[in-house]
């Protein structure tokens, strides 16, 4: 089943931006997270105009935009098929550039980024699914903010508001290196950590330290679609790695490249994004064998390790093998302003992220970082962390509960063992545009973001941890009632 191009291309005719390129960047967005398979043969322009309702000549524009940038490919008398590009081409930077002439307006020249276009959507609507984000009423924000407060009224950080020639809190790392070593199985010092404000910033920096055009990076297939984006527009290739019920496909791996191929894999092992599968003991350390022998690093994305639900824990493949970097977040429980993301690798790799940090990020957030350190200090963390699992398991049971209700048989899903959302796949073809839209009039709102859908998948990533039980029912009530009109229309 090829999903119609009106099911994930919205044109707003309110926008200044022309509706070729609209067309254009939304196509883009598709082939990332696999909504269009590469190689796809595609239909023809004037069956997408219809389906559009655009004149042919637009969608033709969008096409030559699209080959010019590489991620289709035009074969006369033969078709249109998906392409995704390392980066764009010199040739077409160079000619974009002469094409365009200043406005009267401004002085300069500039070429859009249609790789980082923005995935993320507004809404008003009363009741919202998203990734899995925590639930922010669950935490008294005075209690955090009297944290907060009291670190900045300490003189030794007022002292350091000047100072631009460090980054991060010292105190902080120490505390949060103490913190690691008891939590997670590390046994690391302060200085083999970094601190940002994103997950994403962090990644961003990897890339620019680590990946030159034509590196190829695997990810598991869709993967998560902030790190495609930035290693594409840093000039990787994305290779997709099959994924099961024990996480990445080793096997894969040895069966489809070769030494010195890969430049690293990027993975979330706790729970593998968006199907929220763990992998299993055995695969990771086929993973880390493979990664010695064939001379590739791995960047871990743990951002759930502290949103886990069984009792045993898996230390991460970062506290055995010096070929991981292991991207962590801090408190993902507390409110986003509350929340710290960090970075761990060896000593060569933290020197020349430092670099970078030091101008995309200096100083850091050093009131923010004490106060934290503070809450780890005085123990108050773990007071905070087991409340937090405590809601959030309770949550995660009541979510089994209503999908098996709803739903019975209807669907495929397992129940994850970290993380704050469900991997729901529907056992019948329904086009989950439509069934967003439907939703919608109904007060719930699907972010695109949530949606898979290609030849072999019917599926939603469900985040449950910012729904109280009231708000699930409802949610999963409305999901319902709207997939069961599309199945018997």
């Amino acid at each position: 089943m090829f999903v119609p191009f009106n099911e994930f291309i919205r044109i707003d005719r309110r926008k200044s931006e022309a509706i070729f390129l609209q067309i254009a960047y939304q196509f883009i967005q598709a082939v990332q997270r696999g909504i269009i398979a590469v190689d796809a043969k595609l239909p023809g322009t004037r069956v997408i105009s219809q389906e559009l309702k655009v004149h042919r000549k637009t969608v033709v524009a969008a096409f030559q935009e699209l080959q010019a940038q590489g991620w289709v490919e035009i074969i006369p008398n033969v078709g249109i098929f998906t392409k995704n590009p390392q980066v764009l081409s010199k040739n077409h930077l160079k000619s974009s550039k002469n094409d365009k002439k200043p406005t009267k307006t401004i002085d300069f020249r500039l070429d859009s980024s249609y790789t980082l276009s923005s995935p993320f959507e507004k809404t008003d609507c009363r009741l919202q699914f998203d990734d899995g984000h925590t639930d922010i009423r669950l935490f008294n924000t005075k209690e955090l903010y009297r944290f907060y407060n009291n670190a900045f009224q300490r003189k030794s950080i007022l002292q350091q508001l000047g100072d631009y020639s460090r980054h991060g809190n010292t105190f902080f790392k120490e505390q949060l290196s103490y913190y690691l070593n008891l939590t997670q199985g590390f046994h690391i010092g302060k200085d083999q950590l970094v601190t940002g404000k994103s997950k994403e910033l962090l990644i961003y920096i990897l890339s620019q330290v680590l990946i030159k055009t034509g590196d190829v990076i695997l990810t598991g297939s869709f993967g998560y679609f902030g790190a495609n984006m930035i290693f594409q527009q840093a000039g990787a290739q994305i290779k997709p790695i099959p994924v099961d019920d024990e996480g990445i496909d080793v096997d894969y791996i040895q069966k489809h490249f070769s030494k010195n191929q890969i430049r690293c894999i990027y993975l979330n092992p706790r729970s593998q994004y968006p199907t929220t599968v763990k992998m299993s003991s055995k695969r990771r350390s086929e993973l880390l064998n493979l990664a010695d022998t064939y001379e590739f690093l791995i960047i871990e994305d743990d951002a759930d390790a502290e949103l886990y639900f069984e009792s045993t824990v898996d230390y991460p493949m970062a506290t055995t093998q010096n070929r991981v970097i292991y991207l962590g977040s801090f408190a993902p429980y507390f409110p986003p302003a509350f929340q710290v993301k960090f970075l761990l690798a060896s000593q060569v790799l933290i020197d020349e992220v430092v670099k970078y940090l030091g101008i995309l990020y200096p100083q850091g957030d050093i009131i923010l970082e004490q106060a934290l350190a503070e809450i780890i200090k005085e123990g108050d963390i773990h007071r905070y962390a087991r409340k937090a699992n405590k809601i959030y398991k309770k949550r995660l049971e009541r979510f089994d509960e209503l999908l098996r209700f709803n739903f019975g048989k209807e669907i495929r899903y397992k129940k994850p063992v970290g993380g704050l959302s469900y991997w729901v796949e529907f056992k019948q073809e329904i086009s989950l545009h439509q069934l967003g839209k439907a939703c919608q009039k109904d007060d719930l709102f699907i972010p695109r973001i949530c949606m898979y859908q290609n030849a072999k998948t019917t599926a939603l990533k469900l985040g449950f941890g910012r729904l109280n039980e009231q708000e699930m029912a409802e949610s999963l009530a409305i999901l319902h009632d709207n997939w069961k009109k599309l199945v018997s229309s």
